[in-house]
Order: structure tokens, then C-alpha cells, then sequence
């Protein structure tokens, strides 16, 4: 375990690899993939930290800026945009154009290739998937091109595909009960009670922004268990809204079927045909669409947003707090 980053002592020996091999000059670049909460924002923040005697250069995707060609770039290399030379470059920095073919992406890769001869470069980049075409390809031809630089690309990002097949992604899992139970402790100050503690793992399975803002939201009555323990996440909390967000995108007839898998975990696609005895004027038009169309044609953007997994005519949520947030958001 590294010390105050609990179960990820591994995702930090890759980074401490890359690191390394970046100031011996064999750079390279490394995809940190999984889902809201799971802790690769927190791994990126530990090599940032890791990387002394580095230019560190550190962006996030936001939606609201993922239509901004160029947005991605500018807010990358805004701290070292004086020391730009590249005419290219410069006015993508300043106007958000691309221009034709590989100029820009070239642009980028020299650029950082040019900073590096002075010391060597971390690129740091949280939620890759929402920046800007524009940037996201830049920076993809910069991670396939890094080897012989003094550069180490650090992307981050929620489901690999589409991603360059030739850098390596590493997968983060949920964390394992005993790092579950050294983090719970290390939030609460002390040991909870067993009983509460069993209630949370239910919740948070091993997803550590959800343990942060369980037990963060826990009364003084709860933590001494003269009240009921929470019965879902947060709903202010960033996990369940960013939950709340990626459900939000997913067709009608989706998220009724998340929802009954949500009210009744492992349903098969036979159970999920059926039609209840009584139902609404809305559920019945959504029923009508089902049996047409199939729970798993219904069920497919779900599965390709990383929300279920299908396991031989079943399906589940892929983590636990998305089910909380689909039983919560249900009218």
C-alpha cells in the first residue's frame, strides 16, 4: 500500500516506471481506465507529485468545453504558451483552429519534444474522453510518438476504446476489502462499527470516492448507531451526479430496464420481457419497445457506456454505486 492512497500500490509502480524511463529519455505513455471514483484522479495527483525535476503540465476534459476545438490544448500548454514558437501551434492556442492533416498534432509533439531538452515533461490529463477532438488527437499522436523523448504522457480516461491500440491502458479495479477497511478507518478516525462498516461495502463496493462521501456524510448518530445507516449515496456528492449525468444520456427505454435490474439484481432477458399485471400508460409504450426491440438491443448503450456487464443471459451493473443512483434518480 502507498500511504495515504490505499490499493494502488501497483497503478504507482507504473507510474514510477514511466517517470524513470522519461528521464532516461525513453519516454512513453501510459491510459489509466475505469470508472467515476475509482481513483485515477488520485493517481494522477501522485505523479505529479512523484515527478520532481519535471515540467509538469496537467489538464482535465470538461463537457462544457468538449465542443471548443483546441480548448484541451490551451488549457494544457496555457502555463508554457510564451515559450510556443510554432506558428501552427500558436494560432490553434489562440484562434482554436486546427488546420489540415497531421500539422497540429506534429506541432504538439515538437513542442513538448522542445521543452523536454531543457527538463523532462509530464503530461497530465484527467478525463481524456470529454476534451475536444481537436486535443484528444493531438495528444494521441504525441503518446504514440514519445519513445526517445524526455516525455511521459499520463491519460486518463473512463473506457479505453477508441484509443490508440499501441499505448498501454491500465485498468483500475475496485479496491479489495482490506484496502476498503484501511480507508474506511483512516476517513472515520478509528475503527467503525462492524454493522456500518458491512453497510457501506454494500454501497461502495470498492469504489473509493464513494466510501469518502459515505462515510463523510455520516451523522454523529449514525456513527454511534442510534440512527439507520444511509440507504445510497450522497445526492449532492460528485459521484452520484456524475452517475446521475451518464444515465441521463442513455435512451428512455434503457433506463427503465437499468431500473428494474436496479429494483431486482440478475434479471435474465427471458424475466425481462415480461410484462407486470398492472403498469402505467408510459411503462406499457416502454414494454412495447422492449419486446420489439429485445433487452439486449435495449440494453446495448448501457453496456457500451460501462454501466452493466452481460454474463451468460444476465445482466449486472458493473459497479454497485450505479445501481444506487439508478434506484435514486427513479420518479
Amino acid at each position: 500500500m502507498s500511504e495515504g492512497l490505499h490499493g494502488r500500490a501497483a497503478e504507482l509502480d507504473a507510474v514510477r516506471l514511466l517517470l524513470d524511463a522519461a528521464l532516461a529519455g525513453d519516454g512513453g505513455a501510459l491510459v489509466l481506465a475505469g470508472p467515476p471514483g475509482i481513483g485515477k484522479t488520485a493517481v494522477l495527483g501522485r505523479a505529479a507529485s512523484m515527478a520532481g525535476g519535471f515540467t509538469v503540465l496537467r489538464a482535465r476534459g470538461v463537457p462544457q468545453e468538449s465542443r471548443l476545438a483546441g480548448s484541451g490544448l490551451h488549457a494544457l500548454l496555457r502555463p508554457v504558451a510564451r515559450l510556443v514558437r510554432s506558428p501552427v501551434l500558436a494560432r490553434a492556442l489562440r484562434r482554436g483552429t486546427a488546420g489540415d492533416g497531421m500539422a497540429l498534432p506534429a506541432a504538439v509533439l515538437e513542442f513538448l519534444a522542445e521543452l523536454a531538452a531543457a527538463e523532462p515533461v509530464l503530461v497530465c490529463v484527467d478525463d481524456l474522453h470529454l476534451l475536444d477532438e481537436v486535443s484528444r488527437e493531438a495528444l494521441c499522436f504525441a503518446a504514440r510518438r514519445v519513445a526517445g523523448e524526455r516525455i511521459a504522457l499520463l491519460l486518463a480516461v473512463r473506457d479505453a476504446a477508441g484509443l490508440p491500440e499501441d499505448v498501454p491502458v491500465r485498468v483500475l479495479e475496485g479496491l479489495d476489502p482490506a484496502a476498503c477497511r484501511a480507508l474506511a478507518h483512516e476517513l472515520a478516525a478509528g475503527a467503525l462499527p462492524d454493522d456500518l462498516r458491512t453497510c457501506l461495502a454494500r454501497l461502495a463496493g470498492g469504489n473509493p470516492l464513494a466510501w469518502r462521501e459515505l462515510v463523510g456524510s455520516l451523522t454523529p448518530e449514525q456513527l454511534a448507531g442510534l440512527a439507520a445507516p444511509p440507504t445510497g449515496l450522497p445526492p449532492g456528492g460528485r459521484l452520484h451526479r456524475a452517475h446521475a449525468e451518464r444515465l441521463a444520456r442513455l435512451p428512455e427505454a434503457t433506463r427503465f430496464l437499468l431500473l428494474l435490474l436496479a429494483a431486482h439484481p440478475g434479471l435474465n432477458a427471458e424475466t425481462l420481457r415480461r410484462r407486470p399485471a398492472q403498469e402505467s400508460g408510459a411503462e406499457a409504450r416502454l414494454h412495447r419497445e422492449l419486446l420489439a426491440a429485445g433487452p439486449p438491443a435495449v440494453l446495448a448503450p448501457a453496456e457500451r457506456a460501462g454501466l452493466i456487464r452481460a454474463e451468460g443471459g444476465r445482466y449486472g451493473f458493473a459497479d454497485e454505486t450505479v445501481r444506487a443512483v439508478v434506484y435514486a434518480e427513479a420518479p
